[in-house]
């Protein structure tokens, strides 16, 4: 969200002026046009954010209003090729915006990473530490694309830890919503090397991606997938 400029400047002036209020906006990404007029802090009293894809603008307000118990950031759940027909209120132009005619071209390679993956194989690209941190975005759909594609190959590629290496990104269960299901999943990589988990089954998959996971965390994620019979 960040054209016209000179709307969103009119519309916070009016918010601000309490001459519009009850505000529900939807959009899909704020710029920091957005942050900086209808999306400034104080006027979120009057104007309610449904945003289809969270932005550092979104973070740094769900941080603030958390300390102050309000919920001021409204997430609306969506991928690229559904925001379409969320917010286009007139026919798309003849060059396609929108469009995601990605299988219909040969040799398409999508490279998408994630915040954790499990050990099925099921990637979260968006929730952190309890909270929305992005958004599926257009993940599912380029990871789809990419696979269907004559000679196309999708992957996932991710760190194998986070947090200066305490946190292992390979988990035995996703902390937050499926971004990319399991079935979808084709390579995996991380810096210790990679994993086609197409036909693979359940056990062989665990066994690939524990060792995919930074060595120090192997021992625990194979234990854990004996727990939860995996293996």
């Amino acid at each position: 969200m960040a054209e016209p400029p000179a709307l969103l400047r009119a519309l916070a002036e009016r918010v601000e002026a309490s001459e519009l209020g009850d505000i529900q906006l939807y959009y899909f990404e704020s710029t920091k046009t957005a942050g900086d007029t209808i999306l400034r802090y104080e006027l979120l009293d009057r104007v309610k954010p449904y945003c289809l894809f969270l932005s550092r603008i979104e973070r740094e307000i769900i941080k603030r209003s958390d300390q102050e118990g309000r919920k001021l950031i409204y997430f609306v759940p969506s991928a690229f090729s559904q925001s379409v027909r969320y917010l286009t209120v007139s026919p798309m132009d003849e060059h396609g915006y929108f469009t995601f005619g990605i299988a219909k071209n040969d040799n398409v390679v999508s490279i998408n990473s994630a915040l954790q993956i499990d050990l099925t194989g099921a990637c979260n690209a968006e929730h952190l530490l309890g909270h929305q941190y992005s958004a599926s975005g257009g993940q599912l759909d380029f990871v789809r694309g990419a696979y269907a594609s004559r000679g196309g190959k999708s992957i996932i590629a991710l760190a194998s830890t986070a947090a200066h290496g305490k946190v292992s990104r390979i988990v035995p269960r996703l902390d937050g919503p499926v971004t990319t299901p399991r079935n979808d999943v084709q390579f995996v990589v991380t810096e210790f090397g990679s994993v086609d988990l197409k036909a693979k089954s359940s056990a062989e998959r665990v066994l690939a991606l524990v060792e995919l996971a930074h060595p120090k965390f192997r021992e625990d994620l194979l234990a854990e997938a004996k727990r939860l019979h995996l293996i």
